[in-house]
């Protein structure tokens, strides 16, 4: 799956993989499937992670829709999130920051990008030690 979440409870922490191809309807997807994830709570820190996409398939259009649902989801929200987006220089990187300029500052997210995994854990106040499974069932130790 190019668009996979796990969620970690005890460190209130989403962490969100995206793999290979990447299009809207994966995001969509996914994003559908992990507020409907009975552990899934309002308020969990976020660590998006892009280093392993290849092709970005997201159309302009689709990136100012992402910004607007972005808006509509922070505008209803009672406790703020915390988001950390771990994203390698390139078109990727451009069009995450296309979609973080276009949300503005929102009083309930703070949103920050990084190039190393450490620096963007530091951010979000998780241990070194965390470890996940990508989608691809590959350990990823987060350090």
């Amino acid at each position: 799956m190019p668009c996979d979440y796990k969620i970690v409870p005890r460190r209130a922490l989403v962490v969100k993989i995206y793999v290979g191809r990447v299009t809207a309807r994966c995001i969509l997807d996914m994003y559908d499937r992990m507020e409907a994830d009975p552990e899934y709570r309002e308020g969990f820190k976020e660590f998006d992670d892009f280093r392993d996409v290849t092709d970005f398939a997201v159309t302009v259009t689709e990136l100012g829709n992402f910004a607007q649902l972005t808006k509509g989801f922070t505008a209803r929200k009672r406790l703020p999130t915390r988001k950390a987006v771990v994203v390698p220089d390139g078109p990727i990187r451009d069009a995450v920051l296309s979609v973080i300029r276009m949300v503005g500052e929102e009083e309930m997210l703070q949103v920050a990008t990084f190039d190393d995994v450490s620096e963007a854990l530091a951010f979000l106040g998780i241990p070194a030690a965390e470890r996940w499974k990508s989608p691809g069932g590959d350990s990823h130790k987060i350090h």
